[in-house]
């Protein structure tokens, strides 16, 4: 009923295996975002998840790390 009131939904764990750790898909700046390119095979669907909802968000995308290069946003915390 929450979900619903809230326009949520939920995502299946089958699809986003690692959903959870958010801060792995994407790097916020002042300036937009840096799309992640996950190591792990498995979770390169869920930066692409999470580059289109930012852009629904109107958050402005700096730039997609691509091709062989990778890239968690947790990395640039350290």
């Amino acid at each position: 009923h929450l979900l619903h009131e809230n326009n949520l939904s939920c995502l299946t764990a089958s699809k986003y295996i690692n959903m959870i750790y958010v801060r792995d898909l994407f790097f916020m700046t002042p300036y937009g975002a840096i799309v992640a390119n996950m190591g792990v095979h498995l979770r390169k669907p869920e930066a692409k998840f999470a580059k289109s909802k930012l852009i629904a968000l109107g958050i402005p995308i700096l730039d997609s790390v691509e091709n062989d290069a990778t890239f968690e946003g947790a990395d640039a915390l350290w």
